[in-house]
């Protein structure tokens, strides 16, 4: 459960990391995602769309375990 919070999309917590990168006038799509973002999370994790984001899950989740070896 960990890993997949770090996952840079709203409404997990790694979206916060986002906004420090973007420019102000892109903040606004996060902060948007931000708040819907669980709706269309749970969407996804009901209709199957979340194995879409498996590479990315996977790439977190190898960093993680290189850092921890």
């Amino acid at each position: 459960l960990a890993v997949f919070n770090l996952v840079p999309l709203p409404p997990l917590d790694g979206s916060r990391l986002l906004t420090i990168f973007l420019p102000p006038n892109r903040q606004n799509i996060i902060y948007f995602l931000d708040r819907y973002g669980f709706v269309i999370l749970l969407l996804l994790v009901l209709f199957g769309g979340i194995s879409a984001l498996n590479p990315i899950l996977a790439l977190v989740r190898d960093f993680i375990l290189g850092i921890a070896a």
